[in-house]
């Protein structure tokens, strides 16, 4: 993703700019809508219907107006699903034309083949589809059913575009650790990076966290060991460490 331009006067340094820090966050994330077509299980915000008071599009564009004014870099754009709203594109659109870069995560449903041409001509997006499982049958069971081929046509239609290096984010549970080396191969399949999560105990999650938490089974010995892909993966992903065995997965 292409960041911001800084704004050096002539005769300055650059080394001065970051003498007491940075003046604005690197990066914001934003939770735009709460609306989805999904239910996810383990939703960490518990996203489903649409809060009535969020942006509307001028107070989002507003809100825009601001990050660019404070020179953010970019955006983490969540939710809820992102681009069920109608005017997301528009956004998008005005955010990099603002110099704000975009990252957004989306479950797939609304990238077609035209919006994934669309995306491969900005270099200020970056994409993340979410898939928690290597097969459907693991996928479906806590995304929704379909959910899983929704994924795997949206990572098509980005690798037919020529979108580079998008991301493909999983959230670890104790049913898809088993699965990680398939979920390598499915990145490699369409150029995307692999990204691991952690599950967390928000929203839905909470509720859940007993059942899919990957580091506790009925005994309560480690289910996961070592990731066996973690040098393979996107090295600006958090790590996680088993509490157990106090091994680092960079994911």
């Amino acid at each position: 993703m292409t960041s911001s331009p800084l704004d050096v006067h002539p005769g300055s340094r650059l080394v001065d700019l970051f003498e007491h820090g940075l003046d604005a966050p690197i990066c914001l994330t934003w939770e735009l809508t709460y609306a989805c077509n999904l239910s996810c299980t383990h939703c960490l915000s518990s996203s489903g219907r649409r809060d009535p008071r969020e942006l509307t599009t001028d107070e989002a564009k507003a809100v825009i107006d601001e990050l660019e004014a404070m020179q953010v870099f970019y955006v983490n754009i969540g939710g809820g699903e992102p681009t069920v709203r109608p005017d997301f594109w528009e956004l998008l659109d005005y955010a990099t034309a603002h110099h704000v870069g975009v990252k957004f995560s989306t479950n797939g449903v609304r990238i077609t083949p035209e919006v994934a041409r669309r995306l491969a001509g900005n270099d200020y997006v970056d994409v993340q589809i979410s898939l928690d499982g290597a097969t459907a049958e693991v996928n479906d069971a806590v995304r929704d059913s379909g959910s899983y081929a929704t994924a795997l046509r949206a990572m098509g239609n980005l690798a037919d575009a020529g979108v580079k290096n998008f991301k493909l984010s999983v959230v670890c549970t104790r049913h898809n650790i088993p699965q990680m080396d398939d979920f390598k191969e499915i990145a490699d399949r369409y150029g995307a990076q692999l990204r691991l999560t952690r599950l967390r105990p928000s929203g839905r999650g909470a509720d859940v966290w007993d059942e899919l938490h990957p580091c506790r089974n009925s005994n309560g010995s480690c289910t996961t060991g070592c990731c066996p892909v973690a040098s393979r993966c996107s090295p600006v992903t958090p790590s996680f460490i088993c509490p157990r065995t106090g091994r680092r997965c960079r994911a």
